[in-house]
């Protein structure tokens, strides 16, 4: 807007600048939209990942001793003296049976048996 005082012009900018720009109308609000919807669909991902990635039971396998299907509970060729059923495994050498104090030595666990299939933390671990 230009302000006349003793024959000087002023000119303000915020008022041209508002001018120009003032308002919020269909434009604004279409692009406050589409600022919104990615912030959604992440916040909807994050919320799922709690409840996919629950915290599930599970245990060392053994490969030379496991059944198809096998299951979360213990079996009973498994050594009584290795008590750390998630993290350790007896290894059993090449040609043993699998018999509960035949096992040679216990080894760190590379290899998991879940509770359950419903997880994300099993899919995951399918991948390796």
């Amino acid at each position: 807007m230009e302000m006349k005082k003793d024959n000087i012009v002023k000119v303000s900018i915020e008022e041209d600048v508002a001018e120009i720009v003032s308002g919020f109308g269909r434009y604004q609000r279409w692009q406050c939209l589409l600022a919104i919807v990615p912030v959604i669909c992440t916040a909807l991902s994050n919320t799922n990942f709690v409840f996919a990635a629950a915290a599930i039971d599970y245990r060392c396998a053994v490969p030379q001793c496991e059944v198809n299907n096998a299951t979360f509970a213990t079996p009973g060729w498994w050594p009584t003296n290795v008590s750390d059923t998630r993290c350790s495994r007896p290894a059993y050498s090449s040609n043993s049976t699998c018999d509960p104090g035949d096992y040679d030595h216990v080894e760190e666990c590379d290899l998991w048996i879940y509770d359950t299939r419903n997880s994300i933390v099993n899919e995951v671990e399918q991948l390796y």
